[in-house]
């Protein structure tokens, strides 16, 4: 009985922190699956024109609380230059929907793997990742939500 309390407590905490729009797929148009197998899609926010990046995850009971963490920390630390901006979220009977920043170019590990670079990267280049990714983990820290 526990767990079911806990899974009701983390849905009804979701449900609080997100966009409570009625049906966000008549938010967004032009859908381009980015990666379908996880549930990632590039789309079009109608209301903005921006193009932004949208992350479905299941809703089942197993995941409601990590979940609930997740969208709490990319909350806090949406201010953060380092970390990609959660713009919206979204609560469908199934799926908790994540409203990212679209990232022209890729994340940091599509443009280190990327097949365009022919030669090792520059100590110069190194260095800025890692000053980058330690400025976004330190703002992660700061929420005290690890």
């Amino acid at each position: 009985m526990e767990a079911q309390d806990a899974h009701v407590t983390a849905l009804k905490t979701i449900e609080e922190m997100v966009n409570p729009a009625e049906c966000p797929e008549t938010l967004y148009t032009d859908w381009t699956p980015v990666h379908q197998s996880h549930g990632t899609y590039r789309a079009v926010s109608i209301a903005t024109g921006q193009t932004v990046f949208i992350k479905k995850k299941p809703l089942s009971p197993l995941y409601r609380a990590v979940l609930t963490q997740e969208l709490a920390i990319l909350q806090a630390v949406n201010d953060c230059l380092n970390v990609v901006r959660c713009l919206d979220s979204h609560l469908t009977d199934t799926e908790l929907w994540f409203v990212m920043e679209h990232m022209n170019e890729g994340s940091v590990a599509d443009l280190l793997r990327c097949e365009y670079v022919s030669q090792p990267l520059s100590e110069t280049l190194i260095a800025f990742v890692c000053r980058e990714s330690l400025r976004a983990l330190s703002a992660l820290h700061s929420t005290n939500k690890d």
